[in-house]
């Protein structure tokens, strides 16, 4: 609740409510400003069947001072206008009350954008992210078994396919469903039970997730940067997958510009799962570091 001291002050009471006359100007009656020296005295805490008129004699009188008409004339009626505007400036002062009364409660944007207590559920990002290292570990092994779990879990990712601003044209990526399947197939060779096992793949696929996915193409020692935004308190996913072409660095800072920890990786597979402390942009930078390009996914959730 606002001190008395300051509340008696009427150049005090002028600052802190003159924003809001102005914007209500167009409708202001005397009874508004009754409601706002109401609303400043009681902290907010006016009742609500509690008229402009009868607050004002039951509260402003006794802060000292004198209650301005209602309506067109001195003692004329109060308008329903009067009471428009009351229940109007009731929410407004009460919010901007509660600011003053609270400070705490507002929230910091000073520091990195992180709340490093907070957790949530990986989603789609991790999942795909998961499948492409089954993937090659199933290419690298020769095994049918573990490259058909792959496109399995890849296949229940739901992409949509975005085009952020300063995006070039792209095509390619690291791998589509259909090249998982049928690696997967020369894998098995013979083995009915597994042969069944990737027609049933093919024919439905079960959706976990979605992520949205953007194609780039980054030339040998050049960068790009993304800009992306992400809700406080809700866990944020960003993945690369590269076409294994070239190793990618990626680097994740806040709109003030700190770095965000993830877990280092070499290659050109990343994945970063973190809970920002308010909505914000975050700025996430692809550098390829090797000899060739590289067409990668940028995956969000």
């Amino acid at each position: 609740m606002i001190g008395t001291t300051k509340f008696t002050d009427p150049a005090y009471h002028e600052t802190l409510l003159e924003p809001l006359f102005e914007a209500a100007k167009d409708d202001y009656t005397p009874g508004a400003r009754v409601a706002s020296v109401v609303l400043m005295r009681q902290g907010a805490g006016a009742s609500a069947d509690c008229t402009a008129s009868d607050c004002c004699q039951t509260t402003v009188r006794e802060a000292g001072f004198s209650c301005p008409r209602f309506g067109a004339t001195q003692g004329a009626a109060e308008t329903p206008g009067d009471m428009m505007i009351f229940k109007k400036l009731t929410a407004l002062v009460a919010a901007m009350l509660l600011g003053l009364a609270a400070p705490g409660l507002a929230q910091d944007q000073a520091g990195i954008n992180l709340d490093d207590m907070a957790t949530g559920e990986p989603g789609g990002v991790a999942q795909f992210d998961m499948a492409l290292g089954l993937y090659r570990l199933g290419l690298a092994q020769k095994d049918a078994l573990l490259v058909l779990t792959a496109a399995k879990l890849a296949a229940a990712v739901q992409m949509t396919d975005v085009v952020r601003e300063g995006a070039k044209p792209a095509e390619g990526g690291p791998v589509d469903i259909a090249a998982m399947l049928a690696s997967a197939r020369e894998f098995a060779a013979e083995d009915e039970s597994i042969l069944g096992l990737i027609e049933d793949v093919e024919r439905g696929r079960e959706r976990f997730g979605g992520a949205s996915r953007q194609v780039n193409n980054v030339e040998a020692g050049a960068a790009e940067a993304w800009k992306i935004p992400f809700f406080g308190g809700s866990l944020a996913e960003i993945g690369v997958a590269g076409d294994g072409a070239a190793p990618l660095d990626v680097a994740i800072t806040d709109e003030n510009g700190n770095r965000v920890a993830c877990p280092l990786r070499l290659g050109d597979r990343f994945y970063c799962a973190f809970v920002p402390r308010w909505n914000g942009y975050f700025d996430v930078t692809v550098t390829n570091s090797g000899t060739a390009g590289n067409s990668y996914y940028l995956l969000t959730n």
